[in-house]
């Protein structure tokens, strides 16, 4: 029997358990998660932990339990603070991941150690295990390492569970050692297998069924052995877990023993005496219908028994045999009852070679349509290649049978790869809230835990699964009202089952800012992919979100991928616009800095960088592209040529969407004009004063002090200014007074040079002397006498007289010769004439020199 006991444990990988013993345990951590590459995997499998081979645990073992909240538990068979194993949980953090917390770390002796079978929950949500060594049994029987025991888990009330031990087994014959696989009944009491020990079978004993009922009052349980197997036809080394059928009768299988000795399916009766009865339902035979049946039974509605055999039959050696005795990949096997008391036999499905799965370890469920699922510890790959780290032929199948007539057709879920995927799952699968399976399953990666890693806890989806790749879809910066580049994502039915989809949309609070198009059709096959093509049309400025929705058959729809944009101006300039500062005209300033960035998600080309009117000017001193997010920097430049405020604008023409961009331009030439008055002309006579009005103006702000000339006054004449320079406040036009001083009297002759005096001595001279000669010459010829003729002398005197003052008069006036003065002013006289007169405002600072000039009309008559 020895052989027996090194068999079940090669089936349970046992080579975990001396790696596992060497494992320190210093380290104490009570709540990990997965990674996210660990909660995304686009296959039908998703791994929902993965143990790291210190405090949470080594080598997951025994079914998951699961409660109303979707919380899985489950035990590790070694790890912990102690290396003595672990209890643990997982539970949905909410995205998409899983968080392990240990809740209860065995610290052998005692409290038992190495937890080797799965949980059960009662009614008031209390777990309940076993444990294989451990506890306070009989030294003589289990020595210091203990027989096994059964415990109890609780909620404490503050988040912690407490741990109990119910019952210790003693071991021998009384019970034996290594209890596993616990049920209860209607009424409470726990029923479970014991592996080894008993009466029957010498040396390690053949294992025994017991019952354990709450002792009246609470204060324990008593253990009751129901069947001890004696290795013969009754069979040994009893397998978890045991199932009732509807009157109340414990149904189970033996991995060895029977008529042929490679098991059998046992029933377990209550005989009405307080005792139970076992019968034999089943012998295998090892060839056809399989041999070593060491997983669970299930019952079907029509009270059919389903269950699995590791091998046979012995016809499917080629591929499985050496691995197993006797050889075979192993079978499904159904338990009809015949009518009479007796049952009938029959295999609807032969695991046939190495790619559909070989070795089921662990027993099946059935979903409402008649559908089975298990697992398998090897197969996978039709050569059988050996599963990394354990050596084991494949790494083991997750795997669906439906039921075709009077047989069962197989489709694969999912092959493990021996990874970080994990391999050889032992456990059953569990139905979760959400149509998934979940289970456990050895390897999970290399170290610490050597080549075939510490295990996994997984999921498998069954049915049609989509993959949507990319997970969420960012759109990057896109201009107003401009489409970006559709965004592909690829829809791939990754499951065993077709997919049908029923929809395919945009939704979310900017839904309207994105559109799809897509060529999936209404149904997807089997590793069929479609493209599912998105556009981002933003209408507004700013970040835009929304989700591409998918709504199909397959687990988790809709599935739901984010989208994300943000609404640009491609090209954007800082700063928007430009005001440069007040500048006097025609002087040149510094130039203002405007940086262009490229908002877009591709590299544009530069063409053209201009500024307009001929005020300002742009040097182009960008490169000719500009990388996404690239920018470079214009200086633009202000040169007034005219006074007040000067607009322009600078234009970029680039490859990006719009084409060209602007930046309004504006600046403020200061300068000052000169305005003649409302008379710009004025006559005056020889010494009178002429007055005028001058406004000196300011433009554009113009503040500073204008330095006043007069230039183009007449001879003889000056021209005054008051005042003669003004300090201009920017706004307010300040009137000048301009006075021209003419030399001369209103008495003067017209004719230049002569006044009226000299030309009346000059008549006389040259008219009224020859008329006094010739007066003398006619009374010559008379008598006259003497008086008469001295009068006449004196009279012609006279007359030359006033010539001779008059020629010198007249001379004076003529400026001949410097001498003579005018009768009226005793000096020079304006001439008459029409003449232009020019004030000149001045203003210099700097290289600003502002010049202007204002033209008055003088008429000296």
């Amino acid at each position: 029997m020895k052989s027996i006991r090194l068999i079940s444990l090669c089936i349970l990988l046992a080579s975990q358990f001396a790696l596992a013993q060497h494992l320190a345990a210093p380290r104490r951590s009570t709540h990990r998660h997965l990674t996210p590459d660990q909660t995304q995997q686009a296959s039908p499998e998703q791994v929902l932990y993965r143990f790291q081979g210190g405090n949470d645990g080594i080598y997951p073992v025994g079914n998951l339990a699961s409660d109303s909240s979707g919380n899985l538990y489950g035990v590790t068979e070694y790890g912990g603070l102690t290396n003595k194993g672990t209890f643990y949980e997982l539970s949905p953090n909410g995205s998409g991941g899983w968080t392990e917390a240990v809740l209860y770390s065995f610290q052998g002796g005692s409290d038992g150690e190495y937890p080797s079978a799965g949980l059960i929950f009662d009614t008031a949500g209390n777990l309940y295990g076993t444990t294989r060594l451990g506890g306070e049994g009989n030294p003589s029987n289990c020595g210091s390492t203990g027989c096994g025991t059964v415990f109890e888990l609780s909620p404490n009330g503050s988040g912690g569970w407490a741990e109990s031990v119910l019952y210790s087994l003693e071991g021998g014959s009384t019970d034996g050692i290594e209890p596993a696989g616990l049920t209860f009944d209607k009424n409470g009491n726990m029923y479970g297998v014991i592996q080894y020990g008993g009466v029957g079978c010498p040396d390690i004993g053949c294992g025994s069924i017991f019952e354990l009922s709450p002792n009246p009052g609470g204060s324990g349980w008593t253990e009751k052995i129901l069947h001890q197997f004696q290795g013969t036809s009754d069979g040994s080394l009893p397998q978890p877990i045991l199932t009732f059928d509807a009157s109340g009768n414990l149904y189970g299988s033996a991995a060895y023993g029977g008529s042929f000795g490679v098991g059998v399916v046992f029933e377990l009766s209550p005989n009405g005496g307080g005792g139970w009865s076992e019968s034999t339902v089943h012998a295998f035979q090892g060839n056809n219908d399989g041999s070593v049946p060491n997983g669970g039974l299930i019952f079907d509605p029509s009270g059919n028994l389903y269950g699995t055999t590791q091998s046979g039959p012995n016809s499917n050696q080629g591929q499985c045999g050496g691995q197993v005795s006797p050889p075979g990949c192993g079978t499904v096997f159904k338990l009809s009852p015949d009518g009479a008391g007796g049952w009938v036999e029959s295999v609807p499905f032969v695991f046939p070679n190495g790619s559909g799965g070989a070795l089921p370890q662990a027993g099946l469920v059935m979903d409402g349509f008649g559908n089975f699922y298990g697992t398998t510890v090897g197969g996978g790959n039709s050569l059988f290649t050996p599963c990394p780290g354990s050596g084991w032929p494949g790494c083991g199948t997750a795997f669906e049978l439906s039921p075709a007539g009077g047989t069962l057709t197989e489709t694969p879920l999912y092959i493990f790869q021996g990874a970080s995927d994990g391999s050889g799952p032992v456990s059953a699968l569990l139905f979760g809230q959400a149509g998934q399976l979940y289970a456990m399953a050895g390897g999970g990666s290399g170290n610490p835990c050597g080549g075939v890693g510490c295990g996994v806890v997984f999921a498998v989806t069954v049915g049609p699964l989509a993959s949507l790749t990319p997970g969420t879809v960012g759109l990057g910066n896109q201009t107003i009202s401009f489409a970006s580049t559709a965004q592909s994502i690829t829809l791939t039915n990754t499951g065993n089952k077709p997919m049908t989809i029923s929809s395919i949309q945009i939704t979310g609070a900017n839904a309207a800012e994105f559109s799809q198009q897509n060529n999936c059709p209404a149904t997807l096959a089997v590793n069929a992919s479609c493209t599912i093509g998105v556009t981002f049309l933003p209408t507004i400025l700013g970040s835009a979100s929304a989700a591409l929705t998918i709504t199909n058959n397959a687990s988790g729809s809709p599935q739901n991928i984010p989208l994300t944009g943000t609404g640009v101006i491609d090209v954007t300039f800082s700063p928007s616009t430009v005001i440069f500062p007040s500048q006097y005209v025609g002087t040149a300033g510094l130039p203002q800095a405007v940086t262009l960035t490229n908002n877009t998600n591709s590299t544009i080309a530069i063409k053209t960088v201009t500024a307009s009117p001929g005020a300002f000017a742009a040097p182009d001193t960008c490169p000719d592209t500009l990388p996404p997010g690239g920018y470079c920097s214009v200086g633009v430049f202000f040169d007034p040529t005219a006074s007040g405020p000067i607009t322009g604008v600078l234009t970029v023409t680039d490859t990006a969407p719009t084409g060209q961009q602007t930046v309004a331009l504006t600046g403020t030439g200061q300068d000052f004009s000169m305005i003649a008055g409302s008379s710009p002309s004025a006559s005056v006579m020889p010494g009178e004063t002429a007055q005028y009005t001058v406004s000196v103006a300011p433009a554009g702000g113009f503040s500073q002090t204008v330095t006043l000339t007069c230039a183009g006054a007449p001879l003889d004449s000056s021209c005054s200014i008051s005042p003669s320079s003004v300090k201009l406040n920017g706004s307010a036009p300040v009137p000048v007074t301009i006075s021209v001083s003419t030399a001369g009297n209103s008495a003067a002759t017209t004719y230049p040079g002569f006044t009226r005096a000299s030309m009346l001595a000059i008549w006389l001279a040259f008219a009224g002397l020859p008329g006094v000669v010739l007066l003398g010459s006619k009374k010559r010829g008379s008598d006259k006498s003497g008086s008469e003729r001295r009068k006449t002398r004196a009279m012609f005197c006279a007359i030359v007289l006033l010539c001779l003052i008059s020629g010198i008069v007249t001379w004076t006036a003529c400026g001949g010769g410097g001498m003579g003065s005018n009768s009226n002013s005793g000096g020079a006289t304006t001439p008459a004439g029409n003449y232009n007169l020019t004030v000149v405002g001045t203003f210099s600072s700097g290289s600003a020199n502002l010049v202007h000039s204002a033209k008055l009309t003088l008429v000296v008559q």
